[in-house]
């Protein structure tokens, strides 16, 4: 019977451990200089090597020819706890051990002095499920702890150990191992093991195994079992491993941009019937809308998706504005975390993708956000309203013709013609009387900061709404936040004059107004905002 993958490349020395410089290099110093501790806590994240240092500093310990701090991996010490024969090296599974009379059993054991090695040593995983008892029985060691003992503990929860363990242990902190690191070791294993590994492919892997090189070699281990021998890269190891191809990706954004909800859902459909999970389909497609917000607002290589390059991502960036691309991480952040509870998962894919190729269909901020970065884009565009949709210019203040003079009428009759006066808009927005009397009452409704800000707003009323008119752009960030606006009107409440609150900039008034189509375009804008009162201003 063959040995997992993980378990032949386990590291045997310091020296092969990847990732976890920091810590390697001092336990190694620690163990040249004969400086070891009694009690070490190694936490982070599962598969990043806690319990592989473990043991290489249990045989670093109590090897008979150590070089450098690292063992010897040949003496009858290091052959011992190699093969697990050694009888002083206890390797513990908290999760099983949680009583407290396990605790005191080995407190008790412990006393008496190894049979065979230096020193004994207890290797305690998933330490943090310990009951509190037993850790009470536990601190009692460490406190007063013998001295041919070590304890080495490893939690991936170091939230849940008593401080009191923390102060008597040296701690170590694993760090997930960085993505190059990864696929490098990969590429060494697939050589000396002879699989077919790209560069792509091992990129690919190194993604999914989210830090953690157990991980990657066990999804290794399966891509090679089932490609039959077939080149792995980046799209050989995700239909080998049942995932979403990067072209498959590339090619669903672009139809999400244009809009093309059939074409979109004709490609889940696709992926879906030839086995791809919606969650892993959700979860790719986000890291790479992730990856475009991420270079279009940055203008950064930090990609953490696989399988595209930047110049994947510089193709595509044009036809996606900040704020939608934004909208698509949000939507399908949520329908991610939906898909746990959820009895259909399919479903709730499908109307994910349905809200990112129509953001009207969404009603929250990020929707109407990107609903709006959409107009503004078509107003830069020139865009021009279809007929009927606006009344042409100058017809508000067109006149009929006079009627045919009489012939026979005398001219002095005729009485003066009265230029026409044109009519208010109605519900024009104008200056509250009750300005003074609403400014002293927020003065104990607001904080200091936004209460200095909203005096310098002119507050005007139109009909049932009351807006903030800012006069610059800092004021108006501070103004239009929703719990500024919500005090606003729970204050006007208070007064006796209920009134919906909305801000705005106080130069949109004055903006000069461009030729037709830019101001049909901007008619629109102001139109979109008047109704959805949800947002505070246009930017």
């Amino acid at each position: 019977m063959s040995l997992a993958l993980y378990n032949k490349w386990r590291p045997m020395r310091f020296d092969d451990v990847i990732g976890q410089e920091h810590i390697t290099r001092t336990l190694k110093n620690q163990a040249a200089q004969n400086r070891l501790s009694h009690a070490y806590l190694f936490c982070g994240p599962r598969g990043t090597g806690k319990t592989t240092c473990a043991r290489i500093l249990a045989k670093a310990a109590n090897c008979l020819s150590p070089v450098n701090g690292d063992p010897c991996n040949a003496c009858a010490a290091c052959l011992g706890i190699n093969d697990s024969s050694a009888t002083d090296v206890f390797e513990l599974d908290a999760a099983t051990y949680t009583g407290v009379d396990s605790i005191r059993d080995l407190r008790d054991e412990a006393v008496y002095a190894p049979s065979e090695l230096r020193k004994k040593v207890y290797i305690m995983d998933e330490v943090h499920m310990l009951s509190q008892s037993a850790f009470n029985a536990l601190l009692k060691i460490l406190e007063e702890p013998p001295e041919h003992v070590m304890f080495i503990l490893a939690s991936t929860e170091l939230h849940k150990i008593p401080a009191t363990i923390l102060s008597r242990c040296q701690r170590f902190e694993f760090r997930r191992i960085e993505r190059r690191d990864i696929a490098k070791r990969l590429m060494k294993v697939a050589a000396e093991e002879k699989i077919p590994l790209a560069d792509s492919g091992a990129l690919t892997i190194a993604h999914m195994s989210d830090g953690a090189m157990r991980n990657a070699l066990s999804l290794l281990e399966q891509a090679s079992a089932l490609s039959g021998g077939a080149a792995l890269d980046s799209d050989g190891v995700a239909k080998a491993l049942g995932l979403v191809t990067a072209e498959v990706l590339l090619n669903c954004a672009s139809l999400i941009a244009a809009g093309d909800a059939k074409a979109v859902l004709a490609l889940f459909a696709a992926q879906y019937e030839s086995g791809v999970e919606p969650a892993g389909f959700a979860d790719r497609l986000m890291a790479l809308y992730r990856d475009l917000l991420i270079r279009k607002t940055s203008d950064t290589d930090v990609l953490i998706g696989s399988g595209y390059t930047a110049d994947d991502l510089s193709r595509l960036l044009p036809q996606y504005a900040p704020e939608r691309l934004l909208f698509s991480v949000k939507t399908l952040r949520d329908a991610l975390l939906q898909l746990n509870r959820s009895p259909n998962r399919r479903i709730d894919v499908e109307m994910a993708l349905l809200a990112l190729c129509r953001p009207s269909l969404g009603g929250d901020y990020t929707a109407l956000a990107a609903r709006i970065a959409a107009l503004e884009a078509r107003v830069a565009a020139g865009f021009v309203p279809a007929a009927g949709t606006a009344a042409p210019a100058g017809a508000a203040g067109a006149e009929s013709p006079p009627p045919a003079a009489n012939p026979g009428a005398p001219a002095a009759s005729d009485p003066p013609a009265v230029p026409a006066v044109p009519a208010a808009a109605p519900d024009a927005p104008q200056p509250v009387s009750f300005r003074d009397e609403l400014i002293s009452a927020l003065r104990d409704t607001l904080d200091r900061m936004t209460y200095s800000y909203i005096k310098t707003c002119d507050i005007l009323a139109g009909g049932e709404k009351l807006i903030l008119r800012a006069p610059d752009d800092m004021t108006y960030e501070i103004v239009s936040k929703r719990k500024t606006l919500d005090a606003v009107a729970e204050t006007l409440a208070v007064l006796g004059r209920p009134h919906r609150v909305s801000a705005e900039l106080g130069r949109a008034a004055e903006a000069p107004s461009g030729d037709g189509a830019a101001a049909d375009g901007f008619d629109e804008l102001l139109s979109f905002a008047a109704d959805n009162p949800d947002i505070a201003g246009i930017r």
